[in-house]
């Protein structure tokens, strides 16, 4: 799902706390049959976007990071994908730049919420992000400086159909849903009375 977190920015005075429940997380997931009661994930959409994440999934290892839940590609050529977590991606790797379409953590730690502002924008992606914090200021002050279309502060924003949805940089141009996503089905008359 495109508007899924994907990459995470922690800074030091949670992060550890942060890891040990995000990792938990991904840990205790079960993947397999969506009709299965006892399955948490299903397949990824396809066994070409399989084969690209353990593409980026490997590129990632390959170049030195760290893997604190390992996942990966069923070994049968399927669809389906093992939840995987890592740190340390640095901007030689492809997951740096490209965005997973699939279930693979991404988990940056910085030292303080300037230095997640300048790696949240350091992106050609800016669909949406999310700012948790406590100091609700703050959280809308960095919300603010993210450049991206759509922002929840300490909560998750989705996709709800009363708002309108969209990005900048490279995830789009424009608004849908909401009333700013109708504009783009009418035909707007401007009229000019002497």
């Amino acid at each position: 799902m495109c508007v899924s977190p994907k990459r995470v920015v922690v800074t030091d005075t949670v992060a550890d706390a942060f890891i040990s429940q995000y990792t938990a997380a991904f840990a205790n997931q079960k993947v397999g049959d969506p009709f299965d009661p006892e399955t948490t994930v299903g397949p990824v959409s396809s066994p070409a976007a399989a084969a690209i994440l353990q593409d980026q999934y490997q590129d990632a290892i390959d170049k030195g990071a760290t893997v604190l839940v390992a996942g990966g590609r069923s070994d049968d050529d399927t669809a389906f994908y093992k939840l995987a977590v890592l740190t340390d991606i640095t901007r030689d790797m492809r997951l740096y730049h490209e965005e997973p379409f699939g279930p693979i953590g991404i988990i940056h730690r910085v030292s303080d919420a300037n230095a997640a502002i300048v790696l949240a924008n350091d992106s050609k992606h800016g669909l949406g992000g999310t700012v948790f914090g406590q100091d609700l200021k703050e959280a809308q002050r960095v919300a603010e400086a993210i450049d991206a279309g759509m922002v929840g502060i300490n909560q998750y924003l989705g996709a709800p159909v009363e708002i309108p949805f969209g990005g900048t940089k490279a995830s789009g141009v424009g608004r849908e849903l909401g009333s700013s996503g109708l504009d783009a089905f009418a035909n707007i008359k401007t009229y000019s009375l002497a």
